[in-house]
């Protein structure tokens, strides 16, 4: 009676077999590509729930986002450029407690000179300066400190350290004091403040201190120079009192 009964049935297994065998294995390795419902013979499969895969492009856009909005708000933090307003907010600004460089600016509203050094200045400032955010605490610490003091508004300032041309540029370090002083236009921007700072930042006190000492002494030798020319001139003239 068995023997019968699996000779009537085997037809049947093997045909079921055969439709039901390879949809499943159609959607066994489609699981592999898509976490959609997958196609055979225009006919859709559900996937079976331990084949599933979770798809990974909310988290990509998730990711992406949150990426994003750092980049914005990296972009939005500026550099710190102090603005000077009178003597005490300058020796507030040198008394500090900083061994970086210090740089200060001077400048006048109305000097066309100043703005295009202005300009670059900020750019330098950009590299080199601390960054803050739009409430102006700090967010990042720079190598450089910047500030800037407009001329109209620290005429008195100005005058007591001898300023007579725009725009002016002032560098100090503590424990050194003022490194060196010097008139800067926009054309000499790179050669007269970029490259001298880029050379204090990889020198030590001492070698910025022996500089000091040679740019002193060459300035004391071009003074004597010209006060001799000065007197050689008034000796080959002739006076008519």
């Amino acid at each position: 009676l068995v023997s019968v009964l699996l000779l009537i049935l085997h037809p049947l297994v093997t045909v079921s077999f055969l439709q039901v065998s390879p949809n499943r294995r159609n959607y066994h390795h489609a699981s592999l590509r898509t976490p959609e419902l997958v196609t055979n013979n225009h006919r859709r499969y559900p996937l079976p729930p331990l084949l599933e895969t979770k798809s990974t492009k909310n988290d990509y856009e998730e990711e992406t986002f949150l990426t994003n909005a750092h980049l914005k708000t990296n972009k939005n933090n500026m550099p710190k450029i102090t603005t000077i307003l009178g003597l005490t907010e300058f020796l507030d600004f040198l008394a500090e407690y900083d061994e970086r460089i210090l740089v200060v600016e001077f400048y006048a509203s109305w000097c066309k000179s100043c703005h295009k050094f202005g300009q670059k200045y900020k750019q330098l400032a950009r590299k080199y300066a601390d960054k803050v955010d739009e409430n102006g605490e700090i967010v990042e610490e720079g190598k450089i400190r910047f500030a800037q003091v407009e001329y109209g508004a620290n005429v008195h300032l100005c005058r007591s350290f001898g300023i007579k041309k725009l725009p002016y540029v002032q560098i100090y370090k503590a424990p050194l004091g003022k490194i060196t002083e010097f008139v800067c236009g926009p054309k000499y921007f790179d050669d007269r403040l970029v490259k001298p700072l880029e050379e204090y930042l990889v020198m030590t006190d001492d070698e910025i201190q022996f500089r000091m000492n040679m740019e002193e002494g060459q300035a004391l030798g071009d003074r004597i120079v010209e006060e001799v020319r000065g007197l050689a001139k008034k000796e080959n003239t002739t006076s008519i009192d």
